[in-house]
């Protein structure tokens, strides 16, 4: 799923929106966007499955006080991008590996750093589908307490480790 395929994104909704915003975002969706697009991020959002990948492919981490700096660097080209972080928070990974999805290989300035990339990503991404590791817990204590906060079933490690799996 890329990020403007992102049920969150589609309604403009946080992870942190309950079942009644959910339901009026997609109201107003409905006048702009088409109905279909409005109903399959609605009902993802509103089923814990689907919502679970969702809220993987989204930022739980993010500060949603700045949607509109995640919107610009969604709409940007990210080829010009080759050097990432040693160490990073999930939103940071998940994000990294949108751009990765997202690169020109034509456009790149140092291809070579492309595999250099590729491994730090797949290292970062591993330590949240470790249980053992703090970054684990760290991503499902958040989840767990976002989901609590809006009203939505709580989540159980064995489904986030499936989810991270599959991602």
């Amino acid at each position: 799923m890329t990020l403007k395929q992102n049920p969150f994104y589609i309604l403009g909704v946080s992870m942190t929106d309950n079942k009644r915003k959910i339901l009026d975002a997609a109201d107003d969706k409905m006048l702009i966007v088409e109905e279909n697009i409005v109903e399959e991020a609605k009902n993802a959002l509103l089923d814990s499955r689907k919502r679970l990948d969702a809220e993987l492919a989204w930022f739980p981490f993010f500060n949603h006080d700045k949607n509109d700096e995640l919107i610009l660097a969604i709409d940007s080209d990210f080829s010009n991008s080759n050097s990432l972080v040693k160490m990073m928070e999930y939103d940071e990974v998940n994000f990294q590996l949108v751009m990765m999805q997202n690169r020109h290989f034509e456009k790149l300035k140092l291809p070579y750093l492309f595999g250099d990339d590729s491994l730090i990503l797949s290292i970062n991404f591993e330590k949240y589908a470790d249980p053992d590791n703090e970054c684990f817990f760290s991503l499902y204590s958040r989840i767990k307490n976002i989901r609590h906060n809006a009203g939505f079933p709580e989540i159980s490690k064995e489904e986030l480790l499936t989810h991270l799996d599959n991602r």
